[in-house]
């Protein structure tokens, strides 16, 4: 019993009676044809057109032979961004220091990116956007003022702290929040 199955499974391979349709030659030309000649046109789009047309295909098989679009970005990258701009730069942030009593300390810290080097740190119990908008006037007062900031999203800079940087002229990056 198992050589007939056998042996009418392999009649229905030589038949083609198994698999996806062959796809004709015109249809794929078609599809590439309509995605060149109309570049802001995606798998979505062609494929609606294609069933206007007549032709009964899936969305994805649309997809699958739609050239390869190349990714030009005309605009700068981050790495280049700062490779030409790295004298013009520095870096604010907090760090967290348990002390011997199991209290926390917040360090701010200034770094030029430059240099990689650390310009500015000082230590407090409670850091308030006051008191930091404090550290960078008296980091500025020594050091020529940067055209931009990198800073997180932290709560600790608050909108005192923003208003003095925009009167000092700098521009503020700020980084994306980590997700959790």
């Amino acid at each position: 019993m198992a050589q007939v199955r056998f042996s009418s499974f392999l009649a229905m391979e030589e038949r083609g009676g198994g698999g996806r349709p062959v796809m004709n030659m015109e249809v794929i030309i078609l599809i590439k044809k309509m995605a060149n000649e109309n570049p802001l046109w995606g798998a979505p789009r062609i494929h609606s057109e294609l069933l206007k047309l007549g032709y009964k295909i899936s969305e994805s098989t649309v997809q699958r032979y739609m050239p390869k679009k190349r990714t030009r970005n005309n605009g700068q990258n981050w790495k280049t961004f700062l490779k030409n701009h790295s004298k013009d730069i520095i870096s604010i942030d907090f760090l967290t220091v348990p002390t011997i009593n199991f209290k926390l300390m917040y360090v701010l810290v200034i770094i030029e990116h430059h240099r990689r080097k650390l310009i500015h740190f000082n230590v407090t119990k409670n850091p308030t956007s006051e008191w930091t908008m404090q550290q960078l006037r008296n980091l500025l007062f020594e050091y020529k003022s940067p055209k931009y900031l990198i800073r997180d999203r932290d709560r600790k800079y608050g909108n005192l702290f923003n208003e003095g940087i925009n009167h000092f002229g700098i521009k503020q990056i700020i980084t994306a929040e980590w997700l959790c």
